[in-house]
């Protein structure tokens, strides 16, 4: 089969953390089909970070997997090197994308369009990744990925967010099918859309090679969290969290993996 992925979160060069759980099914899904992405890379993601590598671009400037200064399209490969999964190479177009620029959307959305022509599905990922075709016809069978905490609650979001989540949600409606990661993300989605069809579709945790042993009741809780060190995943919660712990007396811990500006 062929698939197109229409993402506006997806990892480049310098960039290696955003999107990585589009990355993992996009990695899943080209071990078994032909897969073809179009990322609509917003500007400050565009173009290569201060930590980049020489050895994280191809020898071939044409085939560079990241948009430069001065480019608004680019096309290249990207090698999928996720735990658990077998390398992949995927073809991935570049597309700058600023989401709050019309004549962006409008670009985006005709490229969108165009590469869809030669597939037999579109699967956009991530509900931002809806905007340019708001107002689209899509000539294939279209399945949609949520992953966005917002669709179900947008509780800590700032303000404005909070005020565009209804008309956003309603983007849901436009998909043949939409899939999210658990039955708590997935019932708002199924109370939008009524009968159409809303699916859920696990998260990709490969099995390990050795299960861990129990540990003994009693000892010291030992909480562990993932995710970047952003205000959007209140890790200052989880730090607040681990001090009611230890005031009641509990020993606790805190392990976080992830990282970002509040590290």
């Amino acid at each position: 089969m062929r698939i197109l992925v229409a993402t506006t979160w997806f990892p480049s060069p310098g960039h290696p953390q955003v999107g990585a759980f589009v990355a993992r099914d996009v990695a899943a899904l080209a071990a078994r089909h032909e897969v073809r992405v179009v990322h609509l890379v917003a500007p400050h993601l565009a173009t290569v970070g201060a930590s980049w590598r020489p050895e994280d671009l191809e020898d071939d400037a044409s085939r560079r997997p990241c948009v430069e200064r001065g480019q608004d399209v680019v096309d290249g490969v990207q090698v999928l090197d996720l735990p658990g999964l077998d390398p992949v190479a995927v073809r991935v177009r570049r597309v700058v994308t600023d989401l709050r620029r019309p004549d962006h959307l409008v670009r985006a959305g005709r490229v969108v369009l165009g590469a869809a022509r030669g597939a037999d599905v579109l699967h956009t990922a991530a509900l931002s990744s809806l905007l340019p075709l708001a107002v689209r016809r899509v000539p294939v069978p279209w399945v949609h990925t949520e992953h966005w905490h917002g669709v179900s609650s947008t509780e800590g979001d700032p303000l404005p967010l909070r005020l565009a989540t209804p008309a956003l949600r309603r983007l849901l409606l436009r998909p043949d099918v939409v899939t999210a990661v658990s039955e708590l993300a997935t019932s708002p989605v199924r109370a939008l859309r009524g009968d159409r069809p809303s699916v859920v579709v696990p998260c990709l945790v490969p099995p390990p090679e050795r299960v861990p042993a129990r540990r003994a009741p009693g000892g010291r809780l030992r909480l562990v969290a993932v995710g970047g060190l952003v205000p959007g995943k209140r890790p200052l919660l989880a730090v607040e969290t681990l001090a009611a712990l230890r005031d009641l007396g509990q020993d606790a811990e805190l392990t976080w993996v992830g990282a970002g500006p509040l590290r």
